[in-house]
């Protein structure tokens, strides 16, 4: 089931002749910020502050995300940075 949901996706968002991620009506998807398209996205991506949980579901979505390995400011953010030890000091504060 999950191959014939991936292939319909697949044949839904593609890439035009550009290279340019595109979703069925044909028009590029551009994500804001940081954020880039991502086919196969955490459902639970690292956030400043915020303890990864111990189990997270396998599964992925698609959508904006951070790039691979980055970590979100914030759930809503549209910033990312490389690391843990880059949040800004005054979001881990908030969450603390």
């Amino acid at each position: 089931m999950k191959i014939v949901i991936t292939l319909l996706v697949v044949l839904l968002v593609g890439t035009d002749c550009s290279g340019e991620i595109v979703g069925p009506t044909n028009f590029p998807i551009r994500c804001q910020g940081d954020l880039e398209w991502r086919f196969c996205a955490s459902t639970c991506p690292p956030v400043c502050g915020q303890e990864q949980p111990e189990t997270c579901h396998k599964r992925c979505v698609i959508g904006c995300a951070c790039p691979k390995d980055m970590v979100r400011v914030t759930a809503t953010s549209t910033q990312c940075v490389a690391s843990m030890a880059d949040c800004p000091q005054e979001v881990e504060e908030e969450e603390e």
